[in-house]
């Protein structure tokens, strides 16, 4: 006689009756292979939802999904689909030019590819005035007479909107922000949806070197 699933997930979750429980040990102990495989199964369940329970996110990673939700929330009837893009260069992977002096690697290049869309943008530090500088510009490549302006940027951190500016005809905008880390950057795309690229950190204490690392 062999027991259910139901009844080795009450065994291995010490739900069974004293009875029941008396009786499967006993089944095991006679050496029935199938059953011990199925009540190691469950354990083995057990022992992944008890590690999953003890999971906590990092506090990075909630205050991105904050700013997310603040720039595609489902309480906004509005809101679009939400595209993430990719890093696909960083200046602080390239190595410096000799004779280049250290003032100047304070700025940082990045480029971010979603589909057919790039996003170029141009980051600089001013910690003389706590504040950075942006210069981006939004491209379609497969688009041979596209319609780049009049797209919305913003800089977002958790919940609150930092800076936004438009693109001109060109797909260009310039932005200044208060440095901090977790930034997002959001493009309105032509009411198709919104690119998301998460920036790097910006510290109140190393505002004058991007944290490359944060990327």
């Amino acid at each position: 006689m062999h027991f259910t699933l139901e009844e080795w997930s009450d065994f291995a979750r010490q739900r069974a009756t004293d009875e029941s429980a008396a009786a499967m040990q006993s089944h095991l102990d006679r050496g029935c292979a199938e059953c011990a495989h199925i009540e190691a199964m469950w354990r083995s369940v057990l022992a992944v939802a008890g590690r999953e329970s003890r999971f906590e996110a990092p506090e990075s990673g909630v205050r991105y999904a904050r700013a997310l939700f603040s720039v595609a929330g489902p309480q906004k009837p509005e809101s679009l689909p939400v595209r993430f893009a990719r890093l696909v260069f960083s200046s602080f992977a390239e190595p410096l030019r000799e004779g280049v002096r250290g003032a100047e690697s304070g700025t940082c290049h990045l480029l971010f590819e979603e589909g057919n869309w790039l996003l170029d943008l141009h980051l600089k530090p001013h910690p003389e005035r706590y504040r950075v500088s942006m210069v981006g510009q939004i491209l379609e490549r497969l688009q041979t007479r596209p319609a780049y302006d009049g797209h919305s940027v913003a800089i977002v951190h958790e919940k609150v909107e930092l800076a936004r500016a438009e693109t001109n005809e060109f797909g260009e905008f310039q932005l200044e922000f208060s440095p901090d880390d977790e930034l997002l950057l959001s493009v309105r795309l032509s009411g198709e949806s919104v690119l998301v690229s998460a920036l790097p950190g910006f510290t109140a204490k190393s505002a004058a070197v991007p944290a490359e690392r944060r990327l």
